[in-house]
């Protein structure tokens, strides 16, 4: 069984790094306990965003319907970075009664790394911020990043 197991609990062990062989098909039902729990959960593959012209913090936004998003582009010095809409969505979501828990999961993440490793920490500093609100009220909070492309991740948790 892989970390992603480890989704429908409350846990300070909440970034993940999953590599393609940790994943396999005992894993397939853990969308039907995601369920059962009524955590939300969203898949992003970051090959899809970079193709795209839209920023990565929009894509997870507009998946968990934030309140805000999209958050669009920066037009002054004094607008504050895209993460801190961003972290005050989530932070939002996490004070709504009806939401048990959030998980991310951002595919290819490797080439997330490689390729934009400012925003690949900057996404994990703005889920670090608002992570309290959640672990606070014992509900789960997870931001996974699948180091290697999977389908069956892919096939998982891309249409909850």
């Amino acid at each position: 069984m892989s970390n992603y197991w480890k989704l429908q609990r409350s846990s300070s062990d909440c970034i993940h790094f999953v590599y393609a062989d940790q994943v396999d098909d005992s894993d397939s039902a853990i969308t039907d306990e995601l369920r059962k729990s009524n955590v939300k959960w969203v898949y992003v593959d970051y090959l899809d965003v970079k193709h795209s012209d839209q920023h990565i913090a929009d894509v997870i936004a507009y998946l968990l319907k934030l309140q805000h998003a999209p958050y669009g582009p920066r037009t002054s010095p004094y607008q504050p970075k895209i993460w801190v809409p961003f972290l005050d969505d989530l932070v939002g979501l996490s004070r709504q009664e009806h939401e048990n828990g959030v998980a991310i999961i951002i595919d290819s993440a490797d080439v997330f790394l490689a390729e934009n490793g400012r925003e690949f920490f900057e996404l994990i500093e703005a889920f670090l911020i608002q992570f309290s609100d959640w672990f606070e009220k014992k509900k789960p909070c997870h931001l996974c990043f699948q180091m290697e492309k999977s389908e069956l991740v892919r096939r998982l948790f891309a249409a909850p």
